[in-house]
């Protein structure tokens, strides 16, 4: 005798997503019927054996088909019963890892909780461009198939292979993503260098400039001499020495000296008779140094106490 499994479940959500039968060979047959259209029939598999490749691939366009994800269309006076949700676009520079599936997995479980409870859900699904990120990515793979650098090649023709390597990625990343069933609504997916948005992020920093928010000045920065352009302190390749060390630095010809320590000695003016006539401070990146306009010291050292320092 086949079994039967009923979801039990309140009768408005019975109406909305019918009744789900199993028999006692689920691999022979799968049906979902509605209780409101006979068209909401999934997909169905006569297989010898349970094979979840098989039997998983059709479901995700099953959903689709149906705008099973899309939000419902609600009156203004009812604000309250929409929920909407940004994902958190994932770069294209490389496939999703475990990282992008818990995240997933969580933000799914929201979103169809808040179906299931009638609300009208938009979850927003896109790709984040990387920046700089992208840009050495694309660049190496250049120089490993052409022996091109981006200036051998142009701005223009450059900036059509990043666009390349983002068709192809974010494709992958998107079938990744329909892969592990994140009930997206897709209608609205973006990339963040689409004009729209990236007029939107435009704006945001000058609204954000003018009242205050945040500011340009002058400061010490990452110089990538291979990117011509300043990094984020996350991006800097930290390189240990012990001693003098010839490095080869990227756009030079000649190898690089590091891990010398230099002694800079600044001098005390109207410094008193018995004092130090200067201070010593010894650095391994002098040219910092320059750029110092006072000098801390410990005010219990012996030394410069004579001097009032």
């Amino acid at each position: 005798m086949a079994s039967q499994i009923l979801f039990r479940c309140s009768a408005s959500s019975a109406a909305r997503a019918g009744r789900v039968y199993l028999t006692d060979r689920p691999w022979l047959g799968i049906q979902r019927t509605s209780a409101l259209r006979q068209l909401y029939t999934a997909p169905v598999h006569q297989l010898d054996k349970y094979n979840p490749k098989v039997v998983e691939s059709d479901w995700y366009s099953w959903w689709q088909q149906r705008g099973l994800f899309d939000p419902k269309r609600v009156d203004a006076a009812s604000d309250a019963d929409e929920f909407a949700m940004l994902l958190p676009p994932p770069n294209i520079t490389g496939v999703l890892h475990i990282g992008h599936a818990l995240t997933l997995s969580i933000q799914d479980s929201i979103a169809r909780w808040n179906r299931m409870h009638g609300r009208s859900v938009n979850w927003v699904p896109g790709t984040d461009h990387a920046g700089i990120s992208m840009q050495t990515v694309v660049e190496k793979k250049l120089e490993r198939e052409t022996g091109q650098t981006r200036h051998d090649l142009g701005r223009h023709a450059f900036i059509n292979k990043v666009w390349e390597w983002k068709q192809e990625h974010g494709d992958r990343i998107k079938q990744q993503t329909k892969s592990l069933g994140a009930s997206l609504n897709w209608s609205q997916e973006y990339f963040t260098m689409d004009p729209r948005h990236s007029q939107l992020v435009r704006d945001a920093f000058i609204r954000l400039y003018d009242d205050g928010l945040i500011y340009r000045s002058t400061k010490m920065v990452s110089w990538s001499c291979a990117l011509q352009s300043v990094i984020s302190d996350i991006e800097v390749d930290k390189i240990p020495t012990e001693g003098r060390t010839l490095i080869e630095v990227p756009g030079t010809k000649a190898r690089v000296e590091f891990g010398v320590l230099h002694t800079i000695e600044f001098p005390i003016v109207d410094s008193a008779a018995l004092g130090p006539l200067s201070v010593r401070v010894e650095t391994t990146r002098p040219e910092t140094m320059l750029g110092d306009v006072a000098l801390a010291v410990n005010s219990r050292d012996d030394r410069y106490k004579v001097s009032h320092l």
